[in-house]
């Protein structure tokens, strides 16, 4: 995939990749240049590498920027979570003003960009978007992101896409999606980046079989795949 030149300075201070970060660069700018209705939102902000990414891809746009994020490093994880998780309970904190500093920087315009500062079981019964076309979670454990996919899901729009950045990392995410497919009766055709990259998915994609052809039928506006 291509990395644009001015992801490159983000590496420096994102905790993902150079390739995660072009991906959800990329996937936000599909969602522009397909005209889907609908605001990003990334729940899991730190100090905004990957937010910063979005924002590139979508300045000029008429669409807002939602970040939420509790700024108090990461939850005491659950025992879903794994032994493991437990050592990182209270690590990486973010700074609201820096992740505000780099969107200026990026040429995103302050009114386009709503930051909800605290714990998740707070800032998601705030006012939030009506329709999504793109939602981030980097929420690590499993709480988070079960609490992330039951509040935004439903304002996905089809089309829109999902992005699971801890898929590959952290058990609770997992446990998160799997449980969270089984609970709404979901089985969303999944696509991965690079061997330990995101997991994402766009919402309505599915398969279409026949006896001598398989091909897929995407149910809204045409969706690019992983390679696109």
């Amino acid at each position: 995939m291509h990395v644009p030149e001015e992801l490159w300075p983000l590496r420096h201070e994102a905790l993902n990749s150079i390739d995660g970060l072009a991906l959800i660069h990329h996937l936000a700018a599909q969602a522009c240049a397909r005209q889907l209705p609908g605001d990003m939102v990334e729940c899991g902000v730190y100090n905004g590498g990957s937010a910063t990414a979005i924002a590139l891809a979508i300045r000029g746009h008429e669409r807002r920027l939602w970040l939420y994020d509790s700024f108090q490093g990461l939850p005491h994880p659950t025992p879903r979570d794994g032994v493991e998780a437990t050592r990182f309970a209270g690590q990486l904190v973010g700074e609201p003003d820096r992740v505000r500093n780099r969107l200026a920087e990026a040429g995103l315009a302050s009114d386009n960009i709503v930051i909800r500062e605290g714990w998740f079981a707070d800032t998601f019964t705030q006012p939030k978007p009506n329709a999504v076309a793109l939602l981030h979670i980097d929420a690590d454990f499993y709480e988070g992101v079960q609490a992330a996919l039951h509040c935004f899901y439903d304002s996905v729009v089809d089309g829109g896409v999902v992005v699971l950045d801890d898929f590959a990392w952290w058990e609770g995410a997992r446990r998160a999606f799997y449980d969270f497919c089984v609970e709404h009766d979901i089985a969303p055709i999944t696509h991965r980046h690079g061997v330990a990259g995101a997991l994402y998915w766009f919402k309505g994609e599915s398969y279409v079989r026949s006896h001598e052809t398989r091909h897929v039928r995407r149910d809204s506006s045409s969706q690019p795949g992983p390679a696109d």
